[in-house]
């Protein structure tokens, strides 16, 4: 590779981590949100996956936490281009609109699972999940109890600019069964730049626009993914 093809992937990676700064940063509070995850994805074996996730999101444009939330569980290889996963998740959400509001609401999740994904033409690769979780989140002083089956979609395709830099658009869609009824809760657009520090270790960047039923949100989410492997096999397509 050339000098001139490393210096415009390198600064265009640059662009769009400062592009995400600079949205969120002039955005409305309501409107805006800043995330931080981490995946840390243990592999047992060529089939066998320990999954592990965690995350933090902002109330807004600040330091103040909206949400927290871990998710683990299992998944397996059926082949290259399927796998399943299943497993739990422990949230605590700001149990109000009022950023000053320090109550936080419990939340426990069951989920599963099914990926497919499949190489394309000149680099690109498509992937589709479908995840059900059932949502059992605890009362609040503002809100009883209450039981959600949440239906998720997401539709990516991703394109290898080089060894270090990927670069992925997506979109995901979300129903709700609510009271016997199923109904729209979200839909997020989202593109992403990905740096691949090693082929254990990346780093993302994603921008996300997501549609709500009564408003809008722009997101800029921040990602370390770490691989670790009991036995040498490192696979960074299988989430």
């Amino acid at each position: 590779m050339t000098a001139a093809k490393t210096f415009m992937y390198r600064t265009t990676g640059l662009i769009i981590f400062l592009l995400g700064t600079m949205i969120v940063a002039h955005a409305q509070p309501k409107g805006a949100s800043f995330w931080l995850s981490a995946q840390l994805p243990v592999d047992f074996s060529p089939r066998w996956q320990w999954h592990n996730d965690l995350a933090y999101k902002s109330n807004g444009v600040t330091i103040q936490t909206y949400q927290r939330w871990y998710r683990t569980g299992l998944r397996y290889r059926i082949s290259d281009k399927f796998n399943v996963a299943g497993g739990i998740g422990f949230l605590a959400t700001q149990a109000s609109t009022n950023s000053k509001d320090d109550e936080f609401g419990k939340e426990f999740r069951i989920f599963q699972e099914l990926i497919f994904q499949n190489p394309m033409r000149n680099n690109w690769q498509f992937q589709d999940r479908v995840r059900v979780e059932e949502r059992f989140l605890k009362a609040t002083t503002a809100k009883p109890a209450s039981h959600i089956l949440q239906l998720s979609d997401r539709v990516s395709f991703t394109k290898t600019l080089n060894k270090k830099w990927d670069v992925q658009f997506a979109d995901e869609f979300f129903e709700q069964v609510i009271d016997k009824e199923l109904v729209f809760s979200q839909n997020r657009v989202m593109g992403v730049g990905i740096y691949k520090v090693s082929k254990k270790f990346q780093v993302q960047g994603n921008l996300i626009y997501v549609i709500r039923k009564t408003f809008t949100q722009q997101i800029f989410q921040l990602t370390i993914r770490k691989i670790f492997s009991a036995y040498g096999r490192h696979d960074q397509g299988s989430e």
